[in-house]
């Protein structure tokens, strides 16, 4: 018989980038190896040729990946289908700005020379940001696949780009085929679909880790990008009062659902077995707990509520604030 499932914790794998910082030891408290640059720390993560390794109770040292198979429904819930987990939680500390890149959608994944292409939307949530630190999402009202490629051409392709100051808290929603950079100074939190198809347009002209250019995929960008401005830059959500504090249902679309919970007294939390959740402490500290088990949630802690716990409750280290990713039901 497989063990019952409980609220799991994972090793987190962090990623050295040469835009990367060392924010994420100081601001989330995690323990970052060497002392090279790390930009990013995946927190749950299955994508087939990674995956996060659990670390807490009798599923100890299993990995997600492993667990999906085994438990699969009790896992994911209803609202789930596809060969892996479905999410993908990470930390970016962008020391500096990252290339400018696109995801694809599932048509242009299909279609695209490139057999492991996976469509790719996600969000973002903004934890920390330097005074003139600036988000770049979309392009300009105007622009053209044409005039796109000649400002690149020409080296001035942030003249088309749409970019717009962001700090703490800022919530924004990128779709597959926006053409994207996060800017330097800027610490966030990142949920998207599971697949890590990115196609770099333009890197600043910079050199990577081993001192050469890193590697641009201009036709498969092209073909994946929509030239067109966001809807908005930042989402603008309403918080709900509630007695044990402010719910606020940032994002709700097909690929996942983000909830923002500043918590003053315990709130009781419903999965309905239909979906799990994904609950990460970006400010204070909590306390998860259930009937099948329970975990500690330090600021930066990330633990997945299988979708089997129909309720569990999150009491807080006096306030904290926690974001709750899952899938739509």
């Amino acid at each position: 018989m497989p063990e019952k499932l409980y609220p799991l914790l994972f090793e987190p794998i962090f990623k050295t980038k040469v835009w990367g910082g060392r924010r994420l030891a100081g601001v989330l408290n995690k323990k970052l190896p060497g002392e090279d640059p790390v930009g990013e720390s995946w927190e749950v993560v299955d994508t087939g040729g990674e995956s996060g390794v659990i670390t807490n109770g009798p599923l100890s040292g299993k990995t997600l990946h492993e667990i999906f198979i085994s438990y699969e429904e009790a896992l994911v819930g209803t609202a789930s289908v596809g060969r892996t987990f479905p999410l993908l939680l990470k930390f970016i500390d962008a020391g500096d700005v990252l290339s400018v890149q696109v995801h694809p959608d599932s048509e242009c994944a299909e279609r695209i020379n490139d057999p492991g292409a996976r469509r790719k939307t996600e969000a973002w949530y903004v934890l920390d940001s330097e005074p003139d630190s600036r988000m770049y999402l979309g392009v300009k009202e105007g622009t053209t696949r044409e005039s796109f490629e000649k400002l690149l051409r020409e080296g001035r392709l942030e003249d088309c780009l749409n970019s717009f100051p962001v700090g703490r808290c800022d919530v924004l929603f990128v779709p597959a085929g926006t053409i994207h950079a996060i800017g330097k100074g800027i610490l966030l939190y990142e949920i998207q679909e599971c697949s890590d198809t990115t196609y770099r347009v333009y890197d600043w002209n910079r050199l990577g880790l081993d001192g050469k250019p890193r590697k641009l995929h201009l036709s498969e960008a092209l073909e994946a990008a929509y030239f067109e401005p966001p809807k908005s830059n930042t989402i603008k959500s309403v918080p709900i009062e509630t007695d044990f504090g402010t719910v606020t249902r940032h994002i709700h679309c097909d690929s996942f659902v983000l909830t923002e919970y500043n918590l003053e007294n315990h709130a009781e939390i419903t999965t309905d077995g239909k979906t799990f959740h994904i609950v990460t402490a970006v400010d204070g500290s909590a306390d998860i707990d259930s009937e099948d088990g329970g975990v500690e949630l330090p600021l930066g802690r990330t633990t997945l509520v299988p979708a089997a716990i129909s309720r569990y409750r999150i009491t807080p280290g006096q306030t904290c604030r926690v974001l709750v990713s899952s899938l739509p039901r």
